[in-house]
């Protein structure tokens, strides 16, 4: 496949030649308006050799001398904002260069005068750092806790209704989240967040996260020292993330390493847990207290040079990861049978997780041919193997006189894979073609008590995964842009045990993926309507059929005959100005939910525990998920805030609550108030508040409102700004953060968790300003994704 595209690359770039001597001509926008100093250049066809490079003047015209040449030639003008055309050209005079803006740009703010930083961008909204308040923050987290519809928890990212994306830092898809603490705050130009992605992504996308900076030239060392001290609240310890990244650039090479270490201490509080059960066979109902605590150890090692100049680039990097943890738990209980008297019960479990470390090295290679660019990633995953303990007792009093139970489970992977892209300029349009595959190996076991009378489990999981993928977009007009792609993926499945291939558990799908997007001015809005499909897999150990215990009342196990979800996600934006709001329809088949239901006695087949539940995945029927998000963000002198307003309902989601059918689910509201301030002497101040009203979601209800609070002081010091420091509070009020009822056919679970209040502080300091262009992608992300516990 991959000689075929790049014969037909050539073949649409390769022509004869003629002499010639000066060209001219001149670059303007869509409305003919002149653009200076945009970079105009000539390279020969077909390998696209540069001859000769200028900048256009101030009416846009240029003149460059080329010498020994001959007809035809390419001639390409770029310039920061608008996208890059080439043409060729036959002649020397009079030719006529009409860039396009990247995305649909913004009208002047009512407010400040500034240009507003937001913009539609197929499938999503760009926001623009550079020259805002949200530049001079201290560090990526920072900025990104100011992006409308993104979401910051410590450093986990999130996009509000569309879960946690992929991350690309300048169209260089990023392998270790760790990598975004290495992007220079006041280096970021804007920061795209895609709600509904192009074909081009893996159907399993359900966000994208751009990130896209400016490159400073430099040479030899430079690099990042970075430090992080945590406390939680009620936590055994003081948490830390000391992190060094060094490049090294000589010439055209560069040569990187990236070393961390991280050490994470956590409490989470459950004050309340009520289990409500009914069944024929009687009734019972668990009140609970619950308190969790846990340690983990982690570091991670890459390595890595990579190649670049005009024409190619290629790189190679190798990464280690390891891991350990251990979590202790303690649930007090009341268990009343019927109408009996209340019985108490406690239960102490202990999991320790041993050392378990991951390889992943990784290669690409890119090729720019003309106004194409073609690329290859191959990519290598290998999990040497996890292996986690559980220690559980259980008694009356404290003594645990009622039993010990002893359990182990573990599990191992690897992947291997491989992705093409080829992207460039045709028919005045832009078109991307590529294909991906992948092959995945997994090993798994857990071993329980023989006093629980439960299956053990021995499985092996193999997967293969290819898929084609093509996107075309094409200006129609000088306001207007269309942009359609079709993804097809085919996946085949074996799952064995001892007794070998299990043919209902072994599977095949071939699905198609169909994306379009039309963005222009409307009335004097800019609008934006799109539609995408997308699939959500189950991880690998929920198709596991694994029986665990929870605890004396609760069971929970895999499912085999779970089945992929799928999205069909229609999205309108509209923005204007500081305001912008999006209305989305997500229809979905197959969504993969949690429920509760009767505990089968395994040894005695058509029998059941009593008093006894089973939690497990399954397949809804489909539904609609409608949502609305509104989002304000003006700036104001040295404020700027941004409001977002989303309502969220769902239709067609009915579920059994005991004997009653619930056909009518009710909305949630969630407001987000993030505030930027720039103070005198660099010092920013961050204040967020997020509060979620009363409402329904799949089978669980918000039965109280949560507020959560963040709020940061950051400052950069020395005469360079090199040295950044930065106190923060997540959860400033210290309330519970969510109180939760899940309704199922035979339970009522009413859950109310506490998260701590917890203090960071963090300092880093940046020296000279190269950094590595290594441009891997990776070809394994959706597969890794997937193997989590």
């Amino acid at each position: 496949m991959k000689h075929i595209i790049l014969s037909a690359l050539i073949a649409l770039l390769t022509t004869w030649s003629a002499a010639a001597q000066e060209v001219t001509g001149k670059v303007v926008n869509n409305n003919g308006e002149p653009l200076a100093f945009a970079t105009v250049k000539v390279s020969t066809l077909p390998d696209s050799v540069v001859v000769v490079g200028g900048i256009s003047r101030e009416d846009g015209s240029f003149a460059l001398q080329v010498k020994g040449e001959r007809f035809p030639l390419l001639l390409q003008a770029s310039m920061l904002g608008f996208t890059t055309v080439g043409q060729q050209i036959n002649s020397t005079d009079g030719h006529i260069l009409t860039l396009t803006e990247e995305s649909i740009m913004l009208n002047e703010a009512v407010i400040t005068g500034q240009k507003i930083p937001h913009k539609l961008v197929p499938g999503g909204l760009s926001t623009e750092i550079a020259n805002t308040p949200l530049a001079k923050l201290p560090d990526i987290y920072s900025i990104l806790r100011g992006v409308p519809m993104l979401e910051i928890e410590d450093e986990k990212v999130t996009v509000t209704g569309r879960g946690t994306p992929i991350i690309y830092l300048n169209d260089r898809r990023m392998t270790d989240p760790n990598q975004l603490k290495l992007i220079k705050p006041h280096l970021i130009d804007r920061i795209e967040v895609v709600t509904n992605p192009g074909a081009e992504y893996s159907s399993s996308v359900q966000s994208v996260l751009k990130i896209y900076t400016r490159r400073e030239p430099g040479s030899g060392l430079s690099g990042m020292l970075y430090a992080s001290a945590q406390y939680q609240l009620g936590s055994s310890g003081i948490g830390g993330n000391p992190n060094v990244d060094l490049n090294y650039r000589k010439d055209n090479w560069d040569f990187f390493t990236n070393l961390y270490f991280r050490r994470n201490n956590g409490v989470s509080n459950t004050p309340m847990v009520i289990m409500d059960g009914r069944t024929e066979d009687g009734n019972w109902l668990d009140k609970s207290s619950l308190h969790y605590a846990w340690k983990s150890n982690s570091f991670g090692v890459t390595i890595g040079t990579n190649y670049t100049d005009d024409r190619q680039s290629a790189g190679a990097k190798y990464a280690l990861y390891g891991n350990s943890s251990s979590d202790y738990g303690l649930t007090d209980m009341l268990s009343q049978h019927d109408h009996q008297d209340p019985v108490r019960y406690l239960v102490e479990r202990i999991s320790k997780d041993k050392w378990n470390f991951t390889h992943r090295p990784s290669l690409y290679y890119l090729r720019r041919l003309g106004t194409w660019t073609a690329q290859i990633d191959a990519d290598y995953y290998l999990d040497k193997g996890s292996h986690s303990t559980n220690h559980i007792r259980e008694g009356h009093t404290d003594a645990y006189e009622l039993r010990t139970l002893e359990s182990t489970n573990g599990s191992s992977s690897s992947s291997i894979g491989s992705r093409l892209k080829v992207n460039g300029s045709l028919w005045g349009g832009q078109m991307t073609i590529g294909g991906e595959y992948t092959h995945t190996n997994n090993q798994y076991f857990a071993y329980n008590d023989k006093a629980l009378r439960l299956p053990d489990l021995d499985s092996q999981y193999s997967e293969h995964l290819s898929a084609l993928f093509f996107d075309y977009g094409h200006n129609i007009g000088e306001n207007w842009n269309l942009s359609a792609g079709l993804r097809l993926e085919h996946l085949d499945s074996q799952y064995a045990n001892k007794k070998g291939k299990i043919d209902g558990q072994s599977r095949s799908y071939t699905n198609l993926f169909p994306t379009l997007s039309l963005g222009g001015r409307l009335w004097g809005f800019n609008t934006q309507l799109s539609f995408r499909s997308n699939i959500n897999r189950p991880n690998y150990w929920q198709l596991q059929p694994r029986y665990a215990f929870i605890s004396r009342g609760q069971y929970s196990t895999g499912n085999p005959t779970l089945h992929s979800s799928i999205g069909y996600n229609t999205q309108l934006m509209i923005n204007k100005e500081w305001f912008t709001l999006m209305l989305n329809d997500n229809y979905i088949i197959d969504d993969i939910s949690q429920r509760t239901v009767r505990m089968p006695d395994l040894n005695k087949p058509g029998s059941y525990l009593p008093y006894t539940s089973l939690l497990e995945s399954f397949n809804a029927k489909p539904y609609h998920a409608l949502n609305a998000i509104v989002v304000i963000s003006p700036t104001i002198g040295w404020w700027r805030p941004t409001l977002t307003a989303a309502v969220v309902k769902m239709i067609g989601y009915d579920i059994w609550h005991f004997d009653q059918l619930i056909k009518e689910r009710k909305p949630f509201f969630q407001f987000a108030l993030k505030n930027n301030f720039t103070l005198p002497k660099e010092i920013t101040l961050s204040l967020n508040l997020n509060y979620i009203t009363t409402g329904s979601y799949q089978n669980y209800d918000f039965i109280q409102p949560t507020l959560m609070t963040y709020a940061q002081i950051t400052k950069q010091w020395l005469k360079s700004k090199q040295l950044t420091t930065s106190f923060s509070i997540n959860n400033l009020l210290n309330k519970y953060q969510n109180t939760l009822m899940v309704k199922d056919r035979y339970t009522t679970l009413t859950n109310q968790q506490h998260m701590p209040t917890t203090f960071t502080f963090t300092a880093t300091y940046r020296f000279n300003t190269t950094r590595d262009k290594y441009k891997g992608s990776g070809a394994l992300d959706s597969v890794v994704g997937r193997m989590g516990n």
